[in-house]
């Protein structure tokens, strides 16, 4: 780890403290190839988590285990399995010392980038298909995809969430940003779709 490399992150987590916010943060994002692939063991991955855990866990913050863990199972030339998202949950669980609310980013389904050979539990653009009965999930998130023919999922994806037993909160990580083309409608997005 190099500890000059979060310095500047130190003095924006700073910053939001100060100002009363709470920082969603999933900042590792194992195995989507952005500038090319990663090919990070899960060993490593709980040393990173844990590292970052221990600098910025008196934050406020809701943390994710990673965004988009998907691409982990499709993207790496070393892939990863269930059972390493299981571990690595289960890891943060006891590194947890302040109790925040812990989920996993889930890909948006329906994209026409989405990794398309996965499990049907892994399929569903939520964290719920693999992860709502684990100790270490809070809450499950929800991704839906990025144009204006995808908005119905929003509450679709809410209400099968909200289906699994134990109830378990639903957040929707991630939706169409506003500015952002539909390509299918020529819609652009709008401060009413982002509400929405």
């Amino acid at each position: 780890m190099n500890p000059e490399f979060f310095q500047s992150l130190d003095t924006r987590m700073d910053i939001l403290w100060q100002s009363g916010l709470v920082v969603t943060a999933h900042p590792t994002w194992f195995g989507k190839p952005q500038g090319g692939p990663t090919n990070i063991a899960p060993q490593d991955a709980q040393l990173i988590t844990r590292y970052l855990f221990a600098r910025y866990s008196a934050y406020n913050i809701v943390y994710s285990l990673s965004g988009e863990y998907q691409h982990s199972y499709t993207d790496m030339a070393n892939p990863w399995t269930r059972q390493d998202w299981r571990e690595l949950g289960a890891r943060v669980k006891t590194w947890n010392a302040y109790d925040h609310p812990v989920s996993v980013m889930p890909i948006g389904t329906d994209e026409l980038n989405d990794p398309k050979g996965l499990a049907d539990e892994a399929y569903q653009g939520s964290s719920a298909g693999e992860f709502h009965r684990e100790d270490w999930l809070d809450h499950n998130w929800i991704q839906t995809g990025h144009r204006s023919s995808l908005l119905w999922r929003i509450p679709q994806r809410i209400t099968e969430n909200r289906a699994h037993e134990p109830v378990k909160p639903v957040v929707l990580g991630e939706g169409w940003y506003e500015g952002f083309d539909d390509p299918n409608s020529f819609v652009q997005c709008n401060a009413a779709h982002i509400r929405w």
